[in-house]
């Protein structure tokens, strides 16, 4: 019974990180083309490291 609860939660686990990835990945994307295209105009803004 234990058994099959934690394999649940570990497929939750998995599937909500790899959304969450995948988000991450999307922001991510977002980010750096809102970094090129604000850079011409907007010196003050900083990139973030990567």
């Amino acid at each position: 019974m234990t058994l099959i609860i934690s394999h649940i939660i570990k497929c939750k686990f998995f599937i909500t990180s790899d959304v969450l990835s995948l988000f991450y990945r999307l922001v991510n994307c977002l980010l750096v083309y809102r970094l090129k295209f604000l850079r011409k105009r907007d010196k003050l803004f900083l990139p973030l490291p990567c």
